[in-house]
């Protein structure tokens, strides 16, 4: 090879090095930015409480207190539903519900743009279903945002730090234990667990319990019976396109917030 072909080669591969340093530089830059924004804004829309470290019923603070922090972010928001809030304060968010189901899959509380989106449930659902949906995003950037944290529950070992979780609103604080971890691969999986919500009819229900006892990948010993009542939590997994954590969760309790 020539001496100038050579310099034409290393002049070309240096602008192919550049472009690919300024393509990571601006992804790495929204990156950044959209965990910040993110953060700024879980700052003012989590649930304050007593104990920051295992949250117990009696570490929510007062009936009051819940309504005003409840109103104050409706006024904001008003596909505000309330807060999920896991027993080990691992997860402290607002859940969200928009007439478009994916409307928040890739925006924030404030409903700006933001690739790590919001924790919502699906525009058909409430919480008053006997199986409820809930989604939100796997952070890469953050190991505490969004629904990051639940990667730790395909660990057994921590399994008891994490067992219980809380959805809250102005009405009641409803206790939850988990019930099953499954690690759900929607390319290979022909029938949809998270797509199932509402109320299930006896067939439906027999393949829901088949499903769910079936997959877990943690021990619970929580019976999934067909006279209760479950939150389907599902979140991505990193690295595997693929895959996803679903936690599916069942009422243990529900205190009125008077």
């Amino acid at each position: 090879m020539s001496k100038k072909a050579k310099n034409n080669l290393l002049n070309f591969l240096l602008i192919v090095i550049f472009i690919i340093f300024i393509l990571l530089s601006k992804k790495l830059y929204f990156i950044t930015k959209d965990t910040h924004e993110i953060n700024e804004i879980t700052k003012k829309t989590t649930l304050k409480l007593s104990n920051n470290d295992s949250v117990e019923v009696g570490d929510f603070k007062s009936a009051n207190s819940i309504k005003t922090d409840y109103k104050t972010l409706k006024s904001q928001n008003n596909d505000f539903q309330g807060w999920l809030i896991w027993g080990d304060n691992s997860i402290n968010q607002p859940i969200l519900k928009n007439p478009t189901t994916d409307f928040y899959l890739r925006r924030d509380f404030n409903k700006n743009n933001n690739d790590q989106g919001a924790i919502f449930i699906p525009s058909y659902q409430t919480f008053n279903d006997q199986n409820t949906n809930i989604y939100g995003h796997y952070i890469y950037a953050d190991p505490n945002g969004m629904l990051t944290p639940l990667e730790r529950l395909r660990n057994s070992a921590n399994y008891e730090t994490m067992k219980y979780f809380y959805v809250v609103n102005d009405r009641t604080i409803d206790k939850y234990v988990v019930a099953s971890v499954i690690n759900y691969d929607t390319y290979f999986n022909q029938q949809n667990i998270e797509a199932k919500g509402k109320d299930f009819d006896p067939k439906e229900w027999k393949e829901y319990i088949d499903l769910v006892n079936g997959q877990s990948i943690v021990r619970t010993d929580v019976p999934i019976t067909e006279n209760g009542k479950y939150v389907t939590i599902t979140t991505c997994v990193r690295n595997e396109k693929d895959l996803r954590t679903i936690v599916v969760g069942k009422l243990l309790d529900s205190t009125e917030v008077s």
